[in-house]
């Protein structure tokens, strides 16, 4: 430790215990040998190669690109497979409530900008809502009037 600031290596090693229970448990389930990756913590993680570090971030969930910079910060989300843009909404929404330092036009956010974002986005699912609503509507009611030969009943 210096000057009371954590390393960022050994912030990674409690972030991997409290996700996979020990270090072993993680590098086996990354597939990385135990020793190799206890070299990369002595080292420094930025040491390490690229693709050895994008492994680590993906299996912690955490940014590649502000591990870079010494933090630890969960990635808002992932986009290896299909994900449900909700999904993705609530991960983002729960990321600006857990006290990441967030800038707007390289200037710090403040908690009343954070809840206008929020206001926003909520706004935005809300109306998309409504459209999905109609067009599902609509698309029921074309469905029933084409069942009954083109007459509409209400």
């Amino acid at each position: 430790m210096t000057d009371g600031i954590i390393p960022v290596e050994e912030r990674l090693k409690d972030l991997i215990v409290k996700k996979y229970g020990s270090v072993k448990a993680f590098t086996s389930a990354i597939d990385i040998p135990n020793s190799s990756f206890a070299n990369i913590l002595a080292r420094g993680i930025m040491n390490a190669n690229v693709l050895t570090v994008i492994t680590v971030c993906k299996a912690l969930n955490i940014s590649p690109e502000e591990l870079s910079d010494g933090r630890i910060v969960e990635a808002a989300y992932v986009l290896d497979e299909p994900t449900d843009i909700l999904i993705i909404y609530e991960n983002f929404r729960q990321a600006l409530y857990n006290g990441h330092y967030l800038t707007i036009g390289e200037l710090p956010a403040t908690t009343a900008d954070v809840n206008w974002l929020v206001d926003a986005f909520d706004t935005v699912l809300q109306v998309w809502k409504q459209k999905t609503d109609q067009e599902e509507r609509l698309k029921v009611f074309r469905e029933n009037r084409k069942k009954n030969g083109g007459k509409s009943y209400v």
